[in-house]
C-alpha cells in the first residue's frame, strides 16, 4: 500500500468519523434548542450537504481537477473544521424566538449548518471519484470512521455536553486537514488552526464560552446545575418559594403552604420538581390534594412501582400515605444523580430512605427482568420530549404507552392491585391523551380475557372546564371495582373539586364515557377527529395523534394555532419537511440532470439505470437503518443504545462488506452485486418476521447479553448491504462512466435525505414493520437493476466518451 494511499484512507477515516459526530451531537442541540420533531433536521442537512457537494464537482470538473486532488482535499477539509465552529457560533446566537420571525430563522439556521456538510460531503466526493479504482478502500475507511464517529459521539456528550463535542468535531476535521495535506507547502496553516481549535476546545470545558442564548422559543433562563448526556440536558432552577407549591393536578379548592422547589427540566421544556423536604412530613401534606395520588386513598400501606419518580415528588406521595416499599425506575442517570447527589440535602436524602429503591433503566425492560408484584404501579406524566440522539420521535417513554406495555402492568399487579397513570387535557386537544390512555387500559384487560373491562377502570380528572384543561388520572384494577371503592374516590373528590369522569355503577360524563360505554368502540377511534387507537410495540407513537393524511382534513392553520401547537405540530412539521427535501432533490439532482443531459454519463441510457440503482440504494439503506433503529429501543431499553449498537454495527459491518470487494473485478461487479442482492432479498423479511419474537423473548436478558445478540444478528445484513454501492462504482469503472461518479454520490445521498423523513413518515402511519418492508422492496428494485448488467457486456469504449450498455454474447 503507498503512503499517499495511506493518507487517503486516513483522511477519509477522520472525515466520516467528524462528520458522524457533529449529526449525532446537532441531533440533541435541536431537541434543546427547538423541539424533538425538529431534531430530524439533523440527519437531512448531512446527507444533503452530501448531495450538493456531489453536484458541485460533477457541474465543475475544471476546477476539481484530479492533478490537484489533495489541495483540494486538504482545503475542503480545513474548510469543514473552520466552518464547523463559525457556523455553531452564529447557530445559538439566532433569535429562535417564538414569533412571526421564527420560520425565516429556522431557514437561516438551516442554510448556516448545512455549510460544514457541504464541505465535509465535498472532501468524501472528491476522494470517491478521484480513487474510484480503490473504491472498496476507501469506503471502508469511510464506513468504519463514520461507525466509530457514532460511538465516540455519544461518549463525548456525556463527558463534555453539546458545545463541548461540537469543539472536538472541529478539531478531528482539523487533523483530517493535517493528514490530507502532509506533504503540501501550506500544511503549516492546517496545523496552526489544529492548534487554535485544540485551545478553543480546552477554553470551552472551563469557561462554558458556547453557552446556548436561545431555546425553546425564548431567552435561556439562569440555572443551578447543568449536565448533558447523549439523550438529555438536565438543568435546575433556582428555588421557588413565591406563590403555591408545584402540582400537576392540585386541588384549587384548598390552600397551601410552599415548602420550596426547584425545577429539574429536561431540555428546556419536560419538568419535574425536587421537593424541599426535612423530614416534617407536615411540610408535604399538599401532595395528598394532587388528583395523582388518588391511588394511594385505595391502596396506601403498599408495595409500588413508581415508573420515572424524576425529582422524587410521587416517591414522597407514596411515602407520606405509609407505602411499604418503593421501588423506582428512572430512565436518565442524571436525574438521579441530581436528587440523590447534587440536591441530596434539599431533597430530604428521599433516595437513600431504606424503604425506597432506585434503578436506572428502562421501565418496560426493569419489569421483564423482575418477577416481583405490586399492589401500586404508577407513572405520572412521564414524557421528555427530548429527541434522544437516535433522532425525532424515538422518545425515551414512547414504549411505556402501548398495549403491550400495558398488558406487562397488569401482569405485574397484586389480584387487588391498581394501575394509575396520569395524563394532560390541552385546551384544544380534544381530550387526545386521556381517551389515548383510557381505550389502552381497557383493550389491554379485554386482551387478557375480561368480559367488561368497563368494570375495571375509574378516571377522575381536575379540570379547568372553562379552558378545556387539566390533569388526569386513570385506574386500573386487576380485579372489578367495588361500590365501596367506587363511593369513596366520589367521596374524596369532591371537596377537591375533581371530575369522576368515568367509573363503574353508572358514574362518569364527558366524552370519556361516551367512549368507555359505546357499542362499537373501535367505530368510535376510526370516528373521532384524532388518532386515539391504543399504540403498539411496531407503532408505538403515543403522543402522535395526527397522521399525514390528516394534514388535509385539518388544515395546516388548525394544526398550527393556539396549543394545538404543540401537540400536532410535529406531523404537520414531518410533512412539510418531507415536502421541502422532495422539492430540494428536484431542484439539485434531476433539475442540473436535465440541464446536462448532454453530457457524458446521466445523459447516457445505460448510466441512467446506474443512477436508478443507487436512488434505491440511498432509499433501501436509509428505510432499513431508520427501522432498525426504532425497532430495537425496546429491545436494548433506551433509544441510544439502539443508536450506538444498530448503527454503528451496520456501518461497521458495512465497512467489511465493501472491504470484501477489494477483490472483485470491474467486469464481475454486476453478476457477483445480483448474487449479493438475492441474499440480501431472502434475509430482510427474516428479520421482519423475527424480531418480534426476539423483543418478547429475550427482553429479560442482561444488557451485555442483549447487545451481543444484537450485533450477531445484524452483522450479516450490514455485510451484504455494505458491499452495492462499491460494486455500483466498479460497474460504472466497467462502463468507463467515472465522470458520473460524482452524481451517483450526490443521487445516493439525495435520496437518502429524502428517506431519512420518508421513513419517519411511514413508521408514523403504518408501523416500523412498513419501514423495513419499504427497505426491502428498495434492494428488490436494485438487485432487478442489477440483472439488466448482468445480462449485457458493455462495447469496447473510445476514450472520449462512455458507452452505452448492448446485449453481450
Amino acid at each position: 500500500m503507498k503512503r499517499s494511499d495511506v493518507r487517503i484512507y486516513a483522511g477519509v477515516f477522520f472525515l466520516a468519523l467528524s462528520l458522524l459526530m457533529l449529526e449525532v451531537t446537532l441531533t440533541r442541540i435541536f431537541s434543546v434548542v427547538l423541539y424533538y420533531h425538529f431534531a430530524v433536521l439533523s440527519i437531512s442537512l448531512a446527507l444533503f450537504g452530501s448531495a450538493a457537494a456531489g453536484v458541485a464537482v460533477y457541474l465543475f470538473p475544471n476546477f476539481f481537477r484530479k492533478q490537484r486532488m489533495e489541495a483540494l482535499l486538504t482545503v475542503a477539509a480545513l474548510a469543514y473544521s473552520i466552518s464547523v465552529v463559525a457556523t455553531f457560533v452564529i447557530f445559538i446566537r439566532l433569535p429562535l424566538l417564538g414569533d412571526e420571525t421564527f420560520l425565516t430563522m429556522l431557514e437561516l439556521a438551516y442554510l448556516d449548518l448545512a455549510l460544514p456538510f457541504f464541505f465535509g460531503g465535498l472532501c468524501l466526493t472528491l476522494a470517491l471519484s478521484s480513487f474510484a479504482s480503490k473504491i472498496s478502500m476507501v469506503y471502508f475507511f469511510d464506513l468504519v470512521g463514520a461507525a466509530l464517529g457514532c460511538l465516540l459521539a455519544l461518549w463525548l456528550l456525556d463527558l463534555l455536553g453539546g458545545p463541548g463535542t461540537v469543539m472536538v468535531v472541529a478539531v478531528i476535521g482539523a487533523l483530517a486537514s493535517a493528514v490530507f495535506g502532509f506533504r503540501l507547502r501550506f500544511r503549516y496553516p492546517t496545523i496552526a488552526w489544529l492548534a487554535l481549535a485544540v485551545a478553543i476546545l480546552s477554553l470551552q470545558s472551563h469557561f462554558d464560552m458556547f453557552r446556548l442564548v436561545y431555546v425553546k422559543g425564548g431567552v435561556e433562563p439562569q440555572y443551578e446545575y447543568e449536565r448533558w448526556n447523549s439523550f438529555s440536558r438536565v438543568t435546575v432552577a433556582p428555588e421557588e418559594r413565591e406563590g403555591p407549591p408545584f402540582g400537576w393536578g392540585l386541588s384549587t379548592a384548598r390552600t397551601y403552604e410552599n415548602p420550596g422547589w426547584m425545577s429539574l427540566t429536561i431540555d428546556a421544556m419536560a419538568q419535574t420538581p425536587i421537593i424541599r423536604f426535612d423530614g416534617d412530613w407536615s411540610s408535604v401534606d399538599f401532595l395528598k390534594s394532587d388528583v395523582s395520588s388518588l391511588v394511594y386513598y385505595l391502596r396506601g400501606d403498599s408495595s409500588v412501582l413508581i415508573i420515572g419518580p424524576g425529582g422524587g415528588r410521587d416517591v414522597l406521595s407514596a411515602l407520606l400515605f405509609g407505602a411499604e416499599s418503593v421501588d423506582g425506575v428512572e430512565l436518565n442517570p442524571l436525574i438521579v444523580d441530581a436528587v440523590r447527589v447534587q440536591f441530596a440535602d434539599y431533597a430530604g436524602h428521599i433516595y437513600a430512605d431504606p424503604r425506597v429503591h432506585i434503578y436506572v433503566d428502562d421501565g418496560r425492560n426493569f419489569l421483564a427482568k423482575s418477577s416481583k408484584h405490586y399492589d401500586v404501579i404508577q407513572a405520572s406524566a412521564v414524557d421528555t420530549w427530548a429527541a434522544t440522539a437516535a433522532g425525532a420521535f424515538a422518545l425515551s417513554e414512547n414504549n411505556l404507552y402501548t398495549l403491550e406495555a400495558f398488558q406487562t402492568y397488569r401482569e405485574r399487579l397484586t389480584p387487588e392491585g391498581i394501575l394509575a397513570f396520569s395524563r394532560y387535557v390541552f385546551p384544544g386537544d380534544y381530550y387526545g391523551e386521556t381517551l389515548r390512555l383510557t381505550g389502552l387500559a381497557l383493550e389491554a384487560w379485554r386482551l387478557a380475557g375480561i368480559d367488561d373491562p368497563s368494570a375495571h377502570l375509574i378516571v377522575v380528572g381536575n379540570l379547568n372546564e372553562a379552558e378545556d384543561s387539566g390533569y388526569v388520572t386513570l385506574l386500573m384494577k386487576y380485579t372489578p371495582f367495588t361500590l365501596e371503592e367506587v363511593e369513596q374516590v366520589e367521596k374524596i373528590s369532591a371537596p377537591m373539586d375533581f371530575k369522576v369522569l368515568y367509573a363503574p355503577f353508572g358514574r362518569g360524563y364527558g366524552v370519556v364515557r361516551d367512549m368507555v360505554t359505546t357499542s362499537d368502540i373501535k367505530a368510535y377511534w376510526d370516528s373521532y377527529p384524532i388518532d386515539i387507537s391504543p399504540p403498539t410495540d411496531d407503532r408505538p407513537f403515543f403522543f402522535q395523534m395526527l397522521r399525514l393524511s390528516d394534514i388535509p382534513r385539518l388544515g395546516l392553520n388548525t394544526i398550527l394555532s393556539g396549543q394545538e401547537a404543540m401537540r400536532l405540530m410535529p406531523i404537520a412539521t414531518l410533512g412539510m419537511l418531507l415536502a421541502i427535501v422532495t422539492f430540494l432533490v428536484l431542484v439539485f439532482i434531476l433539475a442540473p440532470m436535465w440541464l446536462t443531459r448532454r453530457r457524458a454519463g446521466p445523459g447516457k441510457r445505460g448510466s441512467r439505470f446506474l443512477l436508478a440503482y443507487f436512488a434505491c440504494l440511498g432509499i433501501g439503506f436509509m428505510m432499513v437503518e431508520v427501522g432498525l433503529v426504532q425497532k430495537f429501543v425496546l429491545f436494548l431499553g433506551h433509544p441510544t443504545y439502539s443508536l450506538a449498537v444498530v448503527l454503528s454495527s451496520l456501518l461497521l459491518s458495512s465497512g467489511l462488506g465493501s472491504f470484501a470487494t477489494r477483490q472483485i473485478e470491474p467486469s464481475s461487479a454486476a453478476r457477483m452485486a445480483g448474487r449479493i442482492g438475492a441474499g440480501l432479498i431472502f434475509l430482510l423479511p427474516v428479520y421482519i418476521l423475527f424480531l418480534p419474537y426476539l423483543e418478547s423473548n429475550f427482553m429479560g436478558l442482561g444488557q451485555p447479553a442483549k447487545i451481543a445478540i444484537s450485533l450477531c444478528g445484524l452483522f450479516p445484513l450490514g455485510l451484504l448491504m455494505g458491499c452495492f454501492f462499491p460494486l455500483g462504482i466498479k460497474i460504472a469503472v466497467d462502463r468507463r462512466w467515472e465522470a458520473a461518479i460524482p452524481w451517483y454520490w450526490a443521487l445516493n445521498g439525495a435520496t437518502s435525505v429524502f428517506a431519512s423523513v420518508f421513513a419517519i413518515a411511514v413508521g408514523l402511519q403504518y408501523g416500523m414493520r412498513a419501514e423495513l418492508m419499504g427497505g426491502w422492496l428498495s434492494y428488490l428494485a436494485a438487485a432487478c437493476i442489477l440483472l439488466i448488467f448482468a445480462r449485457k457486456r458493455p462495447r469496447v469504449p473510445s476514450e472520449e466518451s462512455p458507452p452505452s450498455p448492448e446485449p453481450g454474447r
